[in-house]
């Protein structure tokens, strides 16, 4: 009875999907660093220990001949799909490929199923700076991987935080260079009232005491505009070095 039963169990059991393999293609052979992200792309994929095997672009270049190769940029020929899945013995491929514009980089990724011909999981995204780029890729291979097992893994809108930096830097550094504009505009406009005031004095034959208490007052007055001025310059300058710092 018992025996029976975990015949049954058994038979009950879902059958567990061997795990996949996973190739990748550099689709920007001209752009250097489109073929250091496939290759980082190729390592995060590896790190997940979830795939049987990975043929990164470096191995499936040699792998592949001219027409194969052309044949998973253009994803339109089913056989050929057939004869990549024999040859690679892999039934996934990612097709990366990175372009540089003129004011980002735009990163398009394609899975393909080369024993259906059909494309998978889909994404496009869009970068400023390479620092941003890379330190995405860790997340993308994961989400890459994950699809192959149906699952989804919610990826950042990395583009939309480095607009909102980038407007926040050119804020602050607008703000910090105005007041450290200003901040020396009054440092000038001091210095030159003094050496006005100075010479005013010295010109003056009748060097009396009222004349030289009215030295003094001016001495004074335009030293606290001097410190204003560079108060406020070195405050100006202190939020410019604080923007870039806060959104480097």
């Amino acid at each position: 009875m018992v025996g029976l039963l975990l015949s049954f169990n058994l038979l009950a059991a879902p059958a567990i999907e061997p795990a996949p393999g996973l190739a990748f293609l550099n689709g920007n052979l001209d752009f250097s660093l489109s073929g250091i992200v496939g290759e980082k792309l190729a390592a995060e994929a590896q790190a997940t220990k979830r795939l049987a095997r990975v043929v990164s672009a470096q191995d499936l270049a040699d792998l592949l001949n001219v027409s194969q190769t052309r044949c998973l940029v253009d994803a339109d020929d089913a056989e050929c799909m057939v004869q990549i899945n024999e040859t690679l013995k892999v039934r996934y491929v990612l097709v990366s490929d990175l372009r540089s514009l003129k004011d980002r980089m735009v990163l398009n990724l394609r899975v393909l199923d080369t024993e259906t011909g059909k494309a998978g999981l889909r994404l496009n995204r869009e970068y400023l700076t390479e620092k941003v780029l890379l330190n995405d890729v860790p997340k993308l291979a994961q989400a890459v991987v994950a699809s192959l097992f149906k699952e989804t893994v919610p990826l950042e809108d990395t583009f939309a935080i480095e607009i909102n930096q980038r407007r926040n830097r050119r804020i602050s550094y607008g703000a910090g260079g105005g007041l450290s504009l200003i901040g020396l505009g009054l440092m000038v406009a001091a210095a030159a009232n003094q050496n006005q005031a100075q010479q005013t004095w010295d010109q003056n034959p009748n060097k009396d005491a009222a004349g030289l208490q009215a030295l003094y007052d001016a001495e004074s007055k335009h030293q606290s505009q001097y410190l204003l001025g560079l108060g406020t310059s070195v405050t100006g300058l202190a939020l410019a070095l604080g923007g870039w710092w806060r959104w480097r």
